[in-house]
């Protein structure tokens, strides 16, 4: 027999031990700025409660910026067929009017024994009546992005429940490949289970295979053109990446942090580090660590604070200047490989 607990807000990997035992609750409120993580918990609920076979008949999806009070409950009150549960899922839930929302406190308080109710959005103002009594009532979790030194373990824990390992080393390719994305590195991580199955393991070569070439191999290379002056292959990398999706602004941060990377290695290589030493302190993957090397021997502390000072306007003109951001980054990208090693060269030439 199901079991139904006490409302309280918990954590997401609580929701998953719960859910492993069984005990679901009538009442859920999901929120917050991690819509991913959001999507995955209400999926979870929904496999967790309804089969297959049952699904059709007793699964409701709405939405509050259309719903209506009276709609919801109607649903809410009726009896799951052959099924001991009905699923309603409500998204956009802080879009559902003051007026309807108030109206739903009734069935919030004395909700249908038989029904899972799932209220998800990116919002919720506790200091509405309607979210303080779900507060009370309902089980909440508020989801946020992952911090950066959380990410790992995220990645291991889907390919374990996936039935794989995966290395330590494939893990910092990965998330070096696919950034922090919670969607496409899940994305990535079912095609490596496809490609790796029968291992048992996920590994750096599986990792290099199938994910291949996307950002930071696209970046570097971008960053690499950059700084050999290679206007027309830099121009060309720069259309791969936005062709790719990727926002100007977005990839305006990834030349910066290239940028940073070859000036904060440049001062540990001019303050006597070795280059194993400036290997682990800007925290460059061994396998880029070659060419990335070969990037900095046409650098010069002057020439890269020049950069940031070009970094800069191109940044202000794509917040400010209502110019095409395509057109920004292509000027930026000429200016950049018009100067910089122009610098370096002067620089050579007076030693």
């Amino acid at each position: 027999m199901t079991v139904r607990w006490e409302a309280f807000q918990i954590k997401y990997n609580e929701l998953l031990e719960e859910l492993k035992k069984g005990r679901f609750s009538n009442l859920y409120l999901f929120y917050g700025v991690d819509d991913y993580l959001r999507d995955d918990a209400i999926k979870r609920v929904t496999d967790a409660i309804l089969s297959n076979s049952n699904r059709d008949f007793n699964y409701d999806l709405l939405y509050g910026s259309s719903a209506t009070s009276e709609e919801i409950t109607g649903i809410a009150q009726t009896v799951p067929v052959f099924s001991p549960w009905r699923l309603i899922i409500v998204k956009e839930v802080d879009q559902l009017p003051d007026k309807e929302s108030e109206s739903l406190i009734p069935y919030i308080n004395n909700p249908s024994p038989s029904t899972c109710l799932i209220f998800a959005g990116e919002k919720a103002d506790m200091r509405k009546r309607f979210f303080s009594t779900l507060k009370e009532k309902a089980i909440v979790i508020q989801f946020y992005h992952l911090f950066e030194g959380q990410i790992a373990g995220w990645i291991k824990f889907r390919a374990k429940e996936l039935g794989f390992k995966i290395s330590d080393e494939a893990i910092e390719i990965l998330k070096e490949e696919v950034g922090n994305s919670l969607g496409t590195l899940d994305n990535e991580i079912l095609k490596l289970s496809i490609y790796a199955a029968g291992k048992g393991i996920i590994e750096e070569g599986d990792v290099i295979e199938v994910v291949g070439e996307t950002r930071t191999h696209t970046i570097f290379n971008l960053t690499e053109a950059i700084g050999e002056r290679k206007v027309e292959r830099a121009i060309k990398i720069l259309k791969k990446i936005m062709d790719k999706g990727e926002e100007p602004p977005k990839i305006l941060n990834m030349i910066a942090r290239q940028i940073r990377l070859l000036h904060r290695a440049l001062e540990l290589k001019e303050s006597g580090f070795s280059q194993d030493e400036i290997k682990v302190r800007i925290g460059m993957m061994a396998r880029f660590f070659g060419a990335f090397m070969g990037q900095l021997q046409k650098h010069n502390l002057e020439g890269l604070l020049n950069a940031f000072k070009r970094l800069q306007r191109a940044d202000l003109d794509l917040k400010t200047s209502g110019k095409d951001k395509g057109k920004i980054l292509e000027l930026l990208i000429f200016d950049l490989c018009r100067s910089g090693v122009s610098l370096h060269e002067k620089f050579i030439s007076q030693r």
